[in-house]
């Protein structure tokens, strides 16, 4: 699946994606190597909602298991773990959803409600802020669709 998934990002638009497709970027939204996480399953997600890559029910399943799965609070108690990586980039995608919904509304009322609820709580309860972690991240990272 990640060499099917990166040869979507060699492809002009529109993308269009699988339920698998989604299933795995939501599954490696944390993924400890960079390369999976920031050039693959971040670079993705975001292109696929700027640029209607993933269809309407496609949006509402992803905002579904993420409101459900609430992974933006996956591993608050630890310390010092790559759970972070998971929270930090569920936050960006948190971002990405409620910003496709100003434009173009998938999300229910209940599910807007709640990302802005957990983006106050997030910022409090946080206590990884490590920034980033050197032998985890990427030289230059770069968006490669432009």
């Amino acid at each position: 699946m990640e060499n099917e998934l990166k040869r979507l990002l060699s492809i002009p638009d529109p993308l269009h994606f699988t339920e698998h497709q989604c299933e795995w970027l939501l599954d490696h939204i944390g993924d400890p190597n960079a390369e999976i996480r920031d050039n693959l399953v971040y670079s993705l997600l975001a292109r696929g909602f700027s640029t209607e890559g993933f269809t309407t029910s496609q949006r509402k399943a992803i905002a579904t298991r993420t409101t459900q799965q609430a992974q933006l609070f996956t591993g608050l108690n630890g310390s010092d773990n790559d759970n972070a990586f998971t929270r930090t980039f569920t936050a960006l995608l948190g971002a990405i959803l409620l910003e496709t919904d100003s434009s173009k509304p998938f999300l229910t009322d209940n599910q807007t409600q709640t990302w802005i609820d957990w983006a106050l709580k997030y910022l409090q309860i946080e206590t990884d802020w490590r920034s980033y972690v050197p032998v985890k991240r990427l030289g230059a990272w770069h968006c490669p669709w432009q």
